[in-house]
């Protein structure tokens, strides 16, 4: 399946599963509705039910108060009597739970066995209680039937308080009233409304419950159906989004996290048919990646042997214009010393003539004597001058050339370049200043780190004065804990910011068809870097001249080169 063909399914399936939920949500919410409702019918058939037997319970507690009065003549039953009764008619408050057993448990006047709840008339309570109108004049019916008992049942409790005055035959009286026929016919007349009441009620609710369990039936199977259907579409969806995604999101994420890292060696595999997928598109992403990946190292290769090739190129033509500059100024004392060498040879020649001829005079003599001691030491400087430069050079091209690791004084590096650089730029204003103490020695490379400084103060010979120009090229250091800081100041001409943001660039100069390659501030932030483990930075103003600063560990770590 295509990718836009499981999204349509994917997005179809949900739309369908929410429909699905919704209708799920409302019929559970009318399931619960109608079990609330069936609860409801319970209750209120329970209730009715309570009340009809309370009034029923009331009819049997009046007749057992005043038979009990009768016969006793207790004063405490009549008195109970009338608190049945005042009870029912809400005139007093109700007992709590008074449908259930109460006044079998009174055994004494001044104590309940439950306390007392608010005053409610019973009619009161049947009429709140739901019943129908049939139903509520079937109780009313009753409760007339009460009351007609309740005036024969003081009938009788009056002949019971004569008895006291007129001996026992209104006694008699009274209990043949609470035990004659018309008694038990009004008994009959309350207890028949309140079973024909107890029928008509549990009829009429049972049919009632029965038609909210029809409906709660029906709900739970439109209930039990929906879920199924939820649960295929939903399965549906799961399938559609596995076609949309193409392996399990675990896998994804792992493989999103790996590109994240530029980690591509572990390709995601892909089963047919979910090319489209995105973990097909991550697939083809991992393998391109890993071909650039593979296409950049290649070419990071290529990048190094080439700057390897400019370091060299540049280490060359440096030693080359150091060939060119010593060359030139040894010129100047070898052809002193030869010309003074000449001119003695001569004399030499001339007074040995002239001794063995026996014609040496005193006075010429003197004059060879003369021209010896002036011609000797001008011979004299001028070798040792040559020899300090070809010293000078031999220390730069055997510590460029060999690229070999030692402890080195670093002021006398600073020294060599210097003394180099100077023979190429005699004839200027400004100087070269090297105040790096002769105490800081460093371990490390001093073929590189010369090329750095050499660049540095060739730069700042090149780029921060005219040859007509006064000024100063300082080279300094500081050490502090194990790391030294180099400083190549000039008091020259500066770079604007624009120029002080691209110095680092390869090609990038200034002098432009002026021979310069735009290369050596690049190569050296690259030895600086990569060779000697430090940092080069610069800052510059316009007009105030310009700072290099060098910051190296005094012994140079040993995975360098």
């Amino acid at each position: 399946m295509k990718k836009p063909h499981a999204l349509s399914v994917f997005y179809a399936t949900l739309a369908a599963a929410f429909l699905l939920l919704l209708a799920m949500s409302i019929t559970f919410y009318l399931y619960m509705d109608s079990r609330l409702a069936i609860d409801k019918a319970q209750l209120n058939r329970e209730h009715s039910l309570h009340l009809a037997d309370e009034l029923r319970q009331t009819s049997d507690d009046l007749t057992r108060m005043v038979r009990l009065y009768v016969v006793t003549g207790n004063p405490m039953y009549k008195k109970q009597f009338q608190e049945v009764l005042d009870i029912r008619d809400g005139l007093v408050p109700r007992p709590e739970n008074y449908s259930s057993i109460y006044w079998d448990l009174v055994l004494e006047s001044d104590k309940r066995p439950r306390p007392l709840s608010t005053a409610a008339k019973l009619t009161d309570l049947m009429r709140q209680a739901d019943v129908t109108e049939h139903e509520f004049s079937l109780l009313n019916a009753a409760k007339d039937s009460s009351d007609a008992l309740v005036n024969l049942e003081r009938q009788a409790m009056v002949l019971r308080e004569q008895a006291t005055s007129n001996g026992q035959t209104q006694s008699w009286q009274a209990i043949t009233i609470i035990h004659s026929n018309d008694y038990q016919k009004a008994k009959a007349g309350v207890m028949l409304p309140i079973l024909n009441f107890t029928v008509a009620l549990d009829e009429r609710t049972q049919l009632n419950v029965q038609s909210h369990l029809q409906t709660a039936t029906a709900l739970q199977y439109w209930l039990t159906l929906l879920a199924i259907l939820s649960a295929l579409t939903i399965g549906l969806a799961a399938w559609a989004l596995q076609r949309i995604l193409g392996a399990s999101l675990g896998t994804i994420e792992k493989h999103i996290s790996h590109l994240g890292h530029g980690e591509y060696v572990d390709a995601l595999s892909i089963h047919g048919g979910l090319e489209a997928s995105i973990a097909g598109c991550i697939a083809r992403a991992e393998k391109r990646l890993s071909e650039i990946e593979i296409d950049r190292e290649r070419q990071q290769a290529e990048l190094k042997k080439a700057e390897h090739s400019l370091m060299e190129s540049e280490r060359l033509a440096s030693l080359g214009a150091l060939v060119a500059g010593v060359a030139h100024e040894l010129n100047t004392p070898i052809g002193i010393a030869v010309t003074a060498a000449s001119a003695l040879e001569a004399n030499t020649k001339d007074i040995a003539a002239q001794i063995k001829d026996g014609k040496m005079l005193r006075s010429t003599f003197d004059n060879y004597i003369e021209h010896c001691s002036q011609g000797t030491p001008m011979i004299l400087r001028s070798c040792l001058r040559a020899a300090n430069l070809i010293a000078s050079f031999k220390n730069i091209s055997v510590d460029q050339t060999s690229e070999q690791r030692r402890i080195f004084k670093l002021h006398d590096v600073a020294n060599d370049h210097i003394t180099m650089l100077r023979t190429a730029h005699k004839n200027v204003k400004w100087t070269f200043e090297n105040t790096i103490s002769p105490e800081i020695s460093c371990d490390g490379y001093p073929g590189a780190l010369g090329q750095v400084i050499s660049n540095l103060l060739h730069n700042a010979a090149v780029h921060a004065f005219e040859p007509t120009d006064s000024g100063t090229i300082t080279i300094s250091a500081e050490i502090k804990d194990d790391y030294v800081t180099i400083y190549v100041i000039d008091n020259g001409k500066g770079m604007s910011e624009v120029i002080l943001a691209r110095i680092w660039q390869p090609f990038f100069t200034t002098k432009l068809g002026s021979g310069g390659s735009g290369l050596g501030l690049s190569i050296c932030r690259n030895i600086v870097v990569g060779i000697l483990g430090g940092s080069l930075m610069a800052s510059s103003a316009e007009g105030q001249g310009t700072c290099f600063t060098l910051h190296l560990p005094l012994t140079a770590s040993i995975n360098q080169i």
